[in-house]
């Protein structure tokens, strides 16, 4: 519907205005502006959306996803990388968060590192001092255990030099002597074995071989102060993945401990078998390898076994100890992610056991 109204002007040409209406009800209307302004309002929305997730992937995801890449790798323990942090927004200044982080753990680490260098070394040089202070126990025992080939080889060199010895004897004497020099040479060379400091090594070892080994380097010693050492082996071998020279001076620590518990002498046992084990954490048993030290001393009284294992804690008197052997024997068996046992009746005696696991 079109209506027009006339505009009559003085001197000016006529014009007229156009009102036009389309001739649809209402409602229709309505319907119309409503769809146009949907249609109009839901591409303003898609075209912010987009620009929203186009924005937001530039902004914020891609760097959100370098600081979870980041993160991940300082979780590893990955700490040679740092992330670029530009700009002043959030991202950025966690970014720089993330940097300090990994440069104070880097640090850290570094510290850490260094501290458990001198804690090995410290360990290793005490192990060492022990190990010398044990060679020193043991020489009065060797020097005893030298005196009867070295008496033996002077008096036959006598007799060969003073003509006493027969011509056709003169070969058995040369003997004598020889096998005599080879005895002081293999005990020497026992004695120095066990001194010298080793580099930690583990290897493939049989516990009961090296419990023989300990039992008669140890035999002049327990034969001064009238004890009688046995080793008692399983049936089957014993192996664990072990350092040799260690165990052995763990094992030589507990025996030598046990004659000083036997002032009068008695019966050491040394046993060396497999067991299902568990620790006093209450984790699953595992299969070890078990070396078990008993001896008919003096016993220890049961507030002292609590502090049996404590650097410098002896019960022995002044002069006879430094407290230092069973620390480093808990200190070994430790390393060889192992654990100790200790049951002591005064009077009566006392026990160690050594529990090595085995794979």
């Amino acid at each position: 519907m079109y209506v027009y109204v006339p505009l009559l002007r003085d001197d000016a040409r006529p014009a007229a205005l156009e009102l036009s209406r389309p001739l649809v009800p209402p409602g229709e209307a309505f319907r119309a502006e409503l769809t146009e302004q949907l249609a109009v309002s839901t591409l303003v929305v898609g075209l912010a959306t987009a620009m929203a997730v186009v924005l937001g992937a530039w902004l914020v995801s891609r760097p959100l996803e370098r600081v979870v890449a980041q993160a991940r790798r300082i979780g590893a323990g990955d700490l040679s990388q740092r992330l670029e942090a530009k700009g002043s927004d959030e991202v950025a200044g966690l970014c720089r968060e993330l940097n300090t982080m990994t440069d104070e753990l880097r640090d850290t680490r570094a510290r850490a590192d260094d501290e458990a260098k001198q804690r090995i070394l410290a360990l290793e040089q005490l192990r060492h001092a022990d190990r010398l202070r044990t060679v020193g126990t043991l020489a009065s025992g060797i020097a005893h255990e030298l005196g009867t080939p070295l008496n033996v080889i002077l008096m036959r060199a006598k007799m060969i030099a003073s003509g006493e010895t027969p011509k056709d004897e003169s070969a058995e004497a040369a003997k004598i002597i020889a096998a005599q020099a080879d005895r002081v040479t293999k005990i020497v060379r026992q004695l120095m074995d066990f001194a010298r400091r080793r580099a930690p090594n583990r290897t493939k070892a049989n516990l009961g071989d090296l419990a023989e080994h300990v039992a008669l380097l140890l035999d002049a010693l327990a034969k001064k102060a009238r004890v009688v050492v046995t080793v008692e082996r399983a049936e089957e071998p014993v192996e664990a993945n072990v350092d040799p020279g260690q165990i052995e001076q763990a094992i030589t620590n507990l025996v030598i401990n046990a004659v000083h518990a036997m002032p009068d002498g008695g019966d050491l046992v040394v046993r060396v078998r497999h067991e299902e084990a568990q620790r006093d954490d209450g984790t699953d048993p595992v299969r070890c390898a078990v070396i078990e030290v008993e001896d008919e001393g003096t016993g220890v009284a049961p507030e002292d076994l609590e502090r049996i294992f404590e650097p410098f804690f002896t019960t022995k008197g002044v002069g006879q100890g430094t407290g230092l052997g069973l620390s480093v024997t808990h200190g070994i068996v430790g390393d060889h992610d192992g654990w100790m046992g200790a049951e002591s009746t005064l009077g009566k005696g006392t026990r160690f056991t050594i529990y090595l696991p085995v794979s």
